[in-house]
């Protein structure tokens, strides 16, 4: 069998893993499988044809299957690292065969991500393990995660250094005097 589709390059095939527009049924047999790789939203007419047959249509509708969240407000320090929590949105999880979110950072320099890409498997919402965000320097940089037929999400991440005290709360009589450390997050820039 032979397929096209029209809009021509909306849809591709894949027939036992080889991207093709061909699929070889065995003589005897009365079934060929393929699988259909949606590339353009909208829909789409599948047309097959083979010497001898009249020739077969389906329709096919490529749709979003949802979107991919992260979390919002995100802060980490620099020199540590904090889980990103990356989700799905789609009522049954991932499709057959799971989905891949590619991760990137703005400001590599800022912020680091690893790994660059999470799978979710079938049926799930989040992956077996989040990745993480890196703080390298003081500043912000955005977050990106995609994935094909998912909406992706965008998010800033601060890179923050923090100041605290220890001890944190501290009692001096009148007139007396009493020693307290200030914490910095990381370390202190050259020239203190």
């Amino acid at each position: 069998l032979t397929f096209n589709s029209a809009p021509d390059g909306a849809i591709s095939f894949d027939s036992n893993g080889d991207i093709s527009t061909t699929v070889q049924i065995p003589a005897g047999s009365t079934t060929g499988n393929f699988t259909i790789i949606g590339a353009t939203l909208g829909q789409v007419t599948v047309l097959a044809n083979s010497a001898g047959y009249g020739r077969g249509t389906m329709d096919v509708l490529v749709v979003m299957l949802g979107g991919i969240s992260l979390p919002t407000n995100l802060v980490v320090p620099p020199g540590q690292s904090t889980p990103l929590n990356v989700q799905i949105s789609t009522p049954n999880g991932a499709p057959l065969g799971g989905t891949t979110v590619n991760l990137s950072s703005s400001q590599t320099n800022v912020l680091t991500v690893s790994p660059s890409s999470v799978f979710i498997a079938q049926g799930k919402t989040t992956p077996d393990t989040q990745p993480q965000v890196t703080g390298a320097a003081p500043g912000a940089a955005t977050v990106t995660a995609s994935s094909g037929g998912y909406f992706s999400d965008t998010e800033t991440v601060q890179v923050i250094a923090t100041i605290s005290f220890s001890p944190q709360v501290v009692s001096v009589g009148a007139g007396g005097v009493q020693s307290f450390s200030i914490l910095l997050s990381a370390p202190a820039p050259t020239g203190g």
